[in-house]
């Protein structure tokens, strides 16, 4: 047995694809398609996939989506780690450890928004630290129907109630299209979105139209409203009656109302959102959301002991669309409404 670790570049794609499969199987979401490519190749913040290779064939691979960390209302480069694989004969190893040391290399902190056991038992093994609980929200915007059972048409009809008498009078609902014009005209509510001792991520507009415009998650919405003196933009998944909140960007002082805004003019009955930190569930329970806990929580590991102590003392606030929490299928051809 002969490890190296390294970051990969892009010509390792055609084998490194081909361990996706191996490994992950030929029908899985991280073999689909043009996916890896468009996550990871075509990320605006650079190539980051970290390999283990045994005799130059790959065993182990770890890729990192880059995006910026407002701390302080400085920003720092920042990386959440997914699609870890390890070949069965090569685990227990440490090759797992090994990466979110090697991370160091290229960020200032990892954030991980979903683990299974065995990520939980990494960071177990280093200095990571839990930043925050995620939490689940929903709501119902009509009065509901009985086809889904009694249990579940008591929960809409509560979701529903607390919903009363919160809206706010939406004058504009315009869904934006992937114009260089209309997102730099939006480009000042980016930064908007935290107050003081409040971190969370912060992107410009590049990553942005990567995010909401990728060609392998086409069902992505971004949407600029304006209500009672409030703007903001929201991005949401819109299937049906179900709509999935995915970001938002508004002042932070006008978080509560803008969410209380958009909930009144998203398509879809049902809104669902998932996200980290308190800021956020106490916005969402605020205008009638109904909000429980959600199994992942937000790991975090900073490279210095000083912004390690910084990081431990904020409060986070952190989006599904910010990670790979909302990415777990890859968008058939024509998506939302």
């Amino acid at each position: 047995m002969n490890l190296e670790f390294r970051w990969a570049a892009l010509q390792d794609i055609p084998r490194i694809k081909a361990f996706i499969e191996e490994n992950y199987g030929a029908d899985s979401l991280q073999a689909s398609p043009g996916r890896f490519e468009a996550l990871f190749a075509e990320h605006p913040g650079g190539f980051h996939v970290a390999l283990c290779l045994n005799n130059d064939e790959p065993v182990a691979m770890r890729c990192y989506l880059p995006f910026l960390l407002s701390v302080g209302g400085e920003t720092i480069a920042a990386a959440f780690p997914v699609d870890l694989v390890v070949a069965t004969d090569f685990r227990r190893k440490g090759i797992s450890t090994r990466f979110v040391v090697m991370a160091k290399e290229r960020f200032r902190v990892t954030v991980s928004s979903g683990q299974s056991a065995g990520q939980t038992s990494v960071y177990g093994q280093t200095d990571s630290f839990k930043a925050a609980d995620f939490s689940q929200a929903f709501c119902c915007t009509s009065f509901p129907g009985f086809k889904s059972g009694l249990k579940a048409f008591i929960r809409d009809l509560l979701s529903w109630s607390l919903l009363l008498g919160k809206g706010l009078s939406v004058s504009r609902m315009k869904v934006l299209s992937d114009d260089a014009g209309e997102l730099e005209a939006v480009a000042g509510l980016l930064a908007q979105r935290f107050a003081h001792r409040v971190v969370g991520s912060c992107p410009d507009i590049d990553l942005l139209r990567w995010r909401y415009f990728n060609r392998c998650y086409r069902d992505c919405r971004l949407a600029q409203i304006d209500a009672a003196g409030i703007r903001g933009l929201v991005a949401y998944r819109n299937h049906g009656q179900q709509t999935e909140l995915l970001d938002i960007f508004c002042a932070a002082d006008d978080l509560a109302r803008f969410l209380a805004a958009a909930v009144r003019v998203l398509p879809g009955s049902r809104i669902t959102a998932v996200f980290a930190g308190p800021v956020l569930r106490a916005a969402f329970k605020k205008c009638g959301f109904l909000v429980r806990p959600y199994q992942a929580k937000l790991m975090v590991t900073a490279y210095s002991a000083e912004l390690d102590a910084v990081l431990r003392a904020s409060q986070w606030q952190i989006y599904p669309g910010d990670s790979d929490i909302s990415l777990r299928y890859v968008a058939a051809e024509g998506g939302a409404s």
